[in-house]
């Protein structure tokens, strides 16, 4: 992998501006404080799209509007009601007892106790966590709650667990806040601010058991050439210096339509591995090969079947073993008795392939993209 060393060298790429992800009250005993969350790491998605009227270049919006299908007349949101089953009963509800049942308590963060920071574990986080910051301009003396908090927290090397609901109508989660100290290089430049990581954890209906079947175990030779090969193919990384390639491509489109250019700028790929320089230690990488799978198949050859020369009669040798794939044409059963069906309205019981077959027989075209609702109308 060949990383790009400026980030101004033909880059395209979308300015986004810094901003929290949402403004949370956090309840210590009775306490109220304001702090506001970020997200320190967020994967960059392409721009969405807009419908927009081809006449007039205007944005358009999509209304959802529920009608009646008997009366055909529109339907306000006190008319529409919500089933749902219990004990084989329809319990009947509404919109505002949905929104009732869904909420619990009021967004923000509630202090449950504290525990010991070895008892966050790696595998406890369920996605990317936000970094929480006090804001005192909504509530004067947060910063100050938030240093206390912040600096016992690191001295007793200890995690706080609160309950958290990010919005109205959301589930609430457990979630750890886990103490960070304000960091600065050499230079007096600050590489990492203070306040807390929210790090959401599982309940337990999450985690699973997983049941690994046993594995041979390799042997001491074997484990030495694969840290041979570790120590040979080790490299400096950063996911920094690198950009998406998919997001350099669309944004490079959409800069050439924009501009009214021809064609886009080439965008190179540098997500790619450098066989180049793994072959440098081919012999390496062989002696592992051989060692471990000695009868089995080779990782430097390409394991693919090629194709079988054409026979004298100019095709293929597999073409005999091969079945066809074309399909036999379906014909009318003669138990249906159309003239009834049509009668009683029953035709729409009639499976697809007959009714096509039906048509055929009577010389109906039959159009390419027809649905059954088509096909049952050219019967009746």
């Amino acid at each position: 992998m060949r990383p790009r060393n400026s980030r101004n060298s033909g880059l395209a790429f979308e300015e986004k501006n810094t901003r929290s992800d949402r403004s949370r009250n956090l309840i210590l005993l009775s306490v109220l404080t304001q702090k506001l969350a970020y997200s320190l790491i967020q994967e960059a998605k392409k721009s969405s799209f807009l419908w927009m009227d081809s006449k007039t270049n205007q944005t358009l919006r999509v209304i959802t509007k529920r009608v009646c299908e008997d009366t055909g007349c529109l339907l306000m949101d006190t008319q529409i009601k919500y089933v749902g089953k219990l004990a084989s009963r329809n319990v009947v509800f509404d919109k505002d007892e949905i929104t009732a049942m869904k909420s619990v308590d009021k967004p923000g963060l509630r202090l449950m106790g504290f525990k010991p920071k070895s008892a966050l574990k790696h595998y406890h986080n369920l996605t990317h966590s936000l970094f929480v910051y006090p804001d005192d301009f909504a509530i004067k003396g947060s910063g100050v709650a938030f240093v206390a908090l912040l600096e016992r927290m690191l001295a007793l090397d200890k995690i706080g667990i609160v309950r958290i609901i990010p919005r109205i109508n959301t589930a609430p989660r457990f979630a750890a806040l886990l103490p960070q100290r304000e960091t600065f290089d050499s230079d007096g430049i600050q590489t990492g601010p203070s306040g807390f990581y929210l790090i959401f954890l599982p309940y337990a209906d999450d985690i699973r058991s997983l049941e690994i079947e046993p594995r041979p175990k390799a042997g001491d030779e074997a484990i030495q050439k694969a840290k041979n090969i570790v120590k040979a193919l080790r490299i400096k990384f950063d996911s920094q210096n690198f950009e998406n390639p998919a997001l350099q491509k669309h944004f490079a489109t959409l800069q050439a339509l924009a501009l009214d250019r021809e064609a886009a700028e080439e965008t190179g790929d540098y997500v790619v591995a450098d066989v180049e320089g793994m072959m440098k230690h081919e012999e390496l990488l062989k002696d592992f090969n051989d060692l471990v799978f000695p009868d089995g198949p080779n990782v430097f050859v390409a394991n693919r079947k090629k194709r079988p020369l054409p026979s004298d009669n100019g095709t293929d040798d597999l073409s005999d073993s091969r079945p066809s794939k074309k399909r036999t044409p379906t014909e009318v059963d003669p138990s249906l008795n159309w003239d009834e069906l049509v009668s009683s309205g029953k035709v729409s019981s009639v499976r697809v392939d007959q009714l096509k077959a039906y048509l055929k027989s009577r010389s109906v075209k039959i159009p390419t993209k027809a649905k059954k609702a088509d096909l049952v109308e050219l019967v009746n």
